[in-house]
């Protein structure tokens, strides 16, 4: 299942971007459940500064459709993510989610942190990223 979710991300991710000027971090993170899934996959254009994220609960909710950054820093070698999904659940439930992803790029270690609004509890998550295109 997570195969075809990473080939149809690789592929819209690629066009979510400017493609000849992605980089694109297939990342691997330490979870069991909950608002932080893996694998995310992260697409970077350091020119434009504009970037993309996808994930299973993306590919979910967003019809498998990767979610632009609402903020990109960009560093020699770290790289700070910020995005905001809207989750619909089964009884109709909706919740904001900010998430915030910090990527050492020189050791491919990231974290994660999931915040739900309304709820004063942040959920974390570490994991490695490995650099899947130039």
């Amino acid at each position: 299942m997570y195969f075809n979710i990473l080939k149809g991300a690789v592929a819209a991710l690629a066009l979510t971007v400017t493609p000849a000027l992605a980089e694109m971090w297939r990342c691997d993170l330490a979870v069991t459940r909950g608002f932080i899934q893996s694998p995310l996959l992260l697409s970077i254009d350091r020119k434009t500064g504009e970037g993309a994220v996808y994930d299973p609960i993306i590919a979910h909710y967003y019809e498998e459709t990767p979610v632009r950054l609402s903020h990109l820093k960009l560093g020699k070698a770290e790289v700070t993510a910020r995005w905001r999904l809207e989750i619909i659940d089964r009884s109709s439930a909706r919740s904001k989610v900010d998430y915030k992803a910090r990527l050492d790029t020189a050791t491919g270690k990231i974290s994660v942190s999931a915040n739900v609004i309304a709820y004063p509890e942040t959920k974390g998550a570490r994991g490695t990223c490995e650099k899947i295109k130039d």
